[in-house]
């Protein structure tokens, strides 16, 4: 607020409290002239006490001012100051903050580089795992597969010669051949077995999944319901060597998916699907077409019936005409005045079993259109069976020949899936197409050995 106008409105007020009172004071009180002379004198004193006391608040107001000004100045550089400050700490912390993000980029780039002299490390590990595997599986399926070859070509050799020499001591022979073939190849299978065994044991060691990046393993098979690789490997030989087959079968398997996995199994079963849904709609054909034939005959014989009952009732109609002349004759003669009582008598006896015989031959001839209509309909019948067998077998051909043609694709994308199988040894023998699953429970385990 302004101290000037503060002051001016005080003095103002004085001045009018002052009247005031004078006037109350002529009015109301009885006093002396030199009294009210003093008075008087007094009052025109006030004028001046008044400017002095004007004079003293004008400075109090400036001295006010100036005191505000300089507190207003005061707090504007302690503004200042404290912006300033800020700013300084503001500065300060982006800059510590800069720091530690430039010590945690060092920090994840080293961890980064350590992490990738880990994974170049691991994969160092992978390949040298890699490399041995193969170099091992290879191994192990090449001399099984040499000792196999190798032990049939002497037997081969053998029985040669032995038929060709004495007949008699042939038979004796060839018998002892036989079972040194089965015995080399028994130790062959138990060599191929054991090195197996060894490679498998291996990753039962190790967590790697080598085995798949070598292509020795597909991924989805690797230790597929199993503890681990090794083991899968060791029971599916196993499984192999208790049907009698060889032990490459099980192991092929193991790494490259039996029948069930690969798919194979699928195929075949949807190639039988189809051939027997082309069996059984030849037996529907043939059972159609005996339908048919039975029809036929039907139809025949009651075509025959059919004319027979329309010849029998022509005739009925025929007779039920003449019938119904002979009735309109002797209503005529009825007309005639001059015939006698006796022989009108014997007009209308005539004319009663005329209408007895009408009556009975409409009842026969009603009976026969009802079994004109019967058989119709049952023509008609025996027709549209016909009919539906017919189409019946139109229908069972076209899905033959349709079933023909997609046994022809199924066929052929089995032959892919077999040669996309990995083939190892013993390929010729088919071992992708094998089923270890003895129990047909649709799993192939430990419970599959017989």
């Amino acid at each position: 607020m302004n101290p000037l106008k503060t002051l001016k409105n005080l003095n103002l007020f004085k001045i009018s409290l002052l009247s005031a009172f004078l006037f109350f004071i002529v009015l109301g009180q009885n006093i002396s002239f030199n009294q009210f002379n003093k008075f008087v004198v007094n009052l025109e004193l006030f004028p001046s006490l008044l400017a002095n006391e004007d004079k003293k608040a004008e400075k109090a107001a400036k001295k006010e001012a100036k005191a505000a000004e300089k507190a207003s100045k005061n707090e504007s550089k302690a503004a200042e100051k404290a912006s300033k400050n800020e700013s300084k700490e503001a500065e300060k912390a982006e800059k510590e903050e800069a720091k530690a993000q430039k010590k945690a980029e060092k920090e994840l780039e080293k961890l980064i580089k350590k992490a990738e002299k880990e994974r170049a490390k691991e994969i160092k590990e992978a390949e040298k795992l890699t490399a041995w595997s193969d170099k091992k599986f290879d191994q192990a399926f090449e001399g099984y597969a040499n000792k196999v070859l190798q032990a049939q070509q002497k037997y081969q050799e053998k029985i040669a010669k032995l038929i060709d020499g004495d007949p008699t001591k042939a038979a004796f022979k060839i018998n002892q051949q036989e079972d040194k073939l089965r015995s080399k190849l028994a130790n062959a299978d138990d060599q191929f077995i054991q090195r197996i065994d060894t490679i498998s044991k291996k990753f039962e060691k190790s967590e790697s999944t080598s085995l798949v990046e070598s292509g020795w393993v597909k991924p989805n098979l690797f230790s597929k319901d199993f503890v681990n690789h090794g083991q899968r490997v060791k029971t599916y030989v196993e499984i192999a060597k208790s049907q009698g087959l060889p032990a490459y079968v099980g192991a092929l398997q193991a790494n490259f998916g039996n029948p069930y996995e690969t798919g194979i199994d699928d195929l075949n079963k949807q190639i039988a699907s189809l051939n027997n849904l082309i069996l059984t709609s030849n037996e529907q054909i043939l059972i159609n077409q005996t339908n048919i034939a039975d029809l036929s005959t039907q139809i025949s014989n009651s075509e025959g019936e059919l004319s027979s009952l329309n010849a029998q009732l022509d005739a009925n109609n025929q007779s039920l005409n003449d019938l119904t002349s002979q009735i309109a004759e002797i209503n005529t003669s009825l007309t005639d005045e001059t015939l006698t009582e006796e022989e009108v008598a014997a007009l209308e006896e005539q004319k009663n079993n005329l209408n007895i015989e009408f009556f009975d031959l409409s009842d026969a001839t009603n009976a026969l259109n009802q079994q004109v209509t019967i058989s119709t309909t049952q023509l008609s019948e025996y027709e549209n069976s016909i009919q539906e067998l017919n189409n019946d077998i139109t229908t069972l051909e076209a899905q033959i020949i349709q079933s023909e043609q997609d046994i022809t694709t199924t066929e052929v994308t089995l032959a892919d899936t077999i040669e996309n199988v990995k083939p190892g040894v013993g390929n010729d023998f088919e071992w992708e197409t094998v089923n270890l699953d003895t129990n047909l429970d649709g799993v192939i385990n430990e419970n599959d050995i017989i």
